[in-house]
């Protein structure tokens, strides 16, 4: 095959080419960038139709530090080269169709991010991560792999600070109840691994957290008090679709800003807590909550955008407070046994109130 003439070749000492985001389907643009393997540093060639194995000739790009391959056609096993490229920190493959074990040494020590996310690899997590100290990031969710999770997993990751594992169904955690690891997390991401049935309690040394999603990991518990307490730094909490039970208590002191708690498809019952007032998504669907909401109208600024509270055992008559709720896009109070009239409601996009007992007339708005 006769290769096209090279738009590079006019200069040998680029450092950083950005190629993402169109529809390059052939190998042969490799070809035409190793010319500039001693001088570039950065290869982005995310999001084309790029196909086949990961060509060899990649490892003499040893100066490289930033490697993007992300969301093309690769097929095959990983190669053994990439543990050559020791000057590599960041390296995507998410969103191909890599298959196989990760090879022992196919990943060099020198990653801080880590991205394998979406492919159909195999094997053990350690065979991954176990010997990468440096690692900051590491997403390796929807993939087909199988481990026990221990403390040893997690002995050289110090410096970690994104995990996630989630969407690998044979992924098992077997960590001791008083284990303090050597990492402070930002992200947790474990949805659909086998976290429980108790709650991690080792959640309890993570100062930092931001997002955490262990929603669909078999947790079959209360919440512990500790974890209630105020987390200044909690955007997201995600746990729906375990076997969570217990009352909650009063959260709108607990999260001083949040973007989305999903406590949905679990069994907490009692009153409905009375909720943080600045967040946009709040589901507390399909659990066994109780009586009347009349506290929600101890918060008439929230800035909701989405309120679902279906599938519970909610009664009484609604609050009139929802006419004064303007940012509340989306309302789901179908499937609870609240009766007498419906109050104005100021619900711009989709309001579900079927399965109730409402009486009298439709307000106008």
């Amino acid at each position: 095959m006769v290769l096209p003439p090279s738009p590079f070749n006019a200069s040998n000492s680029l450092s950083d080419i950005t190629l993402s985001g169109n529809e390059f389907s052939s190998s042969w643009i490799f070809p035409l960038v190793f010319n500039l393997s001693s001088s570039l540093s950065s290869l982005d060639l995310g999001f084309n139709k790029l196909q086949g194995e990961i060509p060899i000739s990649l490892r003499n790009m040893t100066s490289l530090t930033n490697l993007d391959l992300s969301y093309n056609q690769f097929t095959g096993q990983l190669p053994h080269l990439l543990g050559n490229m020791t000057s590599l920190t960041f390296l995507d493959l998410f969103g191909n169709q890599f298959t196989g074990e990760v090879p022992h040494l196919a990943l060099p020590s020198s990653l801080s991010s880590l991205d394998l996310s979406h492919n159909m690899f195999t094997g053990t997590v350690t065979q991954c991560i176990g010997s990468l100290s440096k690692l900051e990031d590491v997403d390796i969710r929807s993939n087909n792999f199988e481990d026990t999770i221990t403390e040893s997993h997690f002995f050289n990751l110090s410096h970690l600070q994104w995990l996630d594992l989630s969407y690998n169904q044979g992924i098992s955690f077997n960590i001791s109840s008083g284990w303090n690891p050597p990492f402070q997390l930002t992200d947790v991401f474990l949805s659909g691994c086998k976290v429980g049935p108790h709650f991690p309690t080792w959640l309890r040394t993570q100062k930092r957290l931001e997002y955490l999603d262990i929603s669909n990991a078999e947790i079959s518990d209360t919440f512990p008090d500790w974890f209630w307490k105020p987390s200044p730094k909690l955007r997201t909490l995600n746990v729906s679709h375990n076997n969570f039970h217990g009352v909650l208590p009063d959260l709108s002191s607990n999260f001083s800003h949040f973007d989305s708690i999903d406590l949905s498809f679990n069994h907490f019952n009692g009153s409905l807590p009375i909720l943080p007032p600045n967040g946009s998504v709040v589901d507390l669907s399909s659990n066994e909550f109780s009586g009347s909401i009349s506290n929600l109208c101890n918060e008439t600024s929230c800035y909701w955008d989405f309120l679902d509270l279906s599938n519970n055992l909610l009664s009484g008559q609604l609050p009139d407070c929802f006419a004064y709720l303007a940012n509340l896009k989306y309302l789901n109070l179908a499937h609870n046994n609240f009766s007498e009239k419906i109050p104005s409601l100021n619900i711009s996009l989709s309001l579900h109130l079927q399965n109730n007992s409402f009486t009298g007339e439709i307000p106008t708005r």
